[in-house]
């Protein structure tokens, strides 16, 4: 019995290792990628584009009725 909970317990505890290095590896790489995005400029060609006014929008109206889908010339 004492041997079974011997090898349970060392079970466990390799497992929790694993576990815990797979997190610090994965919180690590996050971290780097966040840096990286944040280290990036803006470009002041990116910021014109965004100030430039866009098109006006053309909206059309969707027919209800068969009847008003087939006259379109009465508007």
């Amino acid at each position: 019995m004492k041997k079974f909970l011997k090898v349970l317990l060392g079970a466990a505890a390799a497992g929790a290792f694993v576990g815990g290095a797979f997190y610090a590896i994965k919180k690590a790489a996050k971290k780097d990628a966040e840096a990286e995005y944040v280290t990036e400029e803006v470009t002041t060609e990116a910021v014109e584009e965004v100030d430039e006014p866009r098109e006006e929008r053309v909206y059309t109206t969707i027919p209800s009725t068969q009847q008003e889908a087939a006259d379109p010339a009465e508007e």
